[in-house]
């Protein structure tokens, strides 16, 4: 799932998530995803999809919003950034 493409998905979306620390709650999460998704021309699937794996290490978790949230701002940045690595 970690592709290259993805990786750097993944590098682009940490400070983008960034932004989102002062609510960092599921619907908030949900929108700044959907929003870098279409400002990068990509569907959620191809967000969202490698964003679980670099959160969980699996492609199966709960809702990976719900990752999001119960990670944290720092936590998740963290696992972003070691994903795109």
């Amino acid at each position: 799932m970690l592709t290259p493409d993805a990786r750097a998905v993944m590098a682009k979306l940490a400070p983008a998530l960034e932004s989102q620390a002062s609510d960092w709650s599921e619907k908030a999460l949900e929108e700044a995803v959907r929003k870098f998704a279409e400002a990068n021309g990509l569907k959620l699937g191809q967000v969202a999809q490698p964003l679980r794996v670099a959160l969980t290490g699996s492609t199966a978790s709960p809702g990976i919003f719900e990752v999001l949230a119960v990670l944290g701002p720092t936590e998740s940045k963290v696992r972003l950034l070691a994903a795109a690595a």
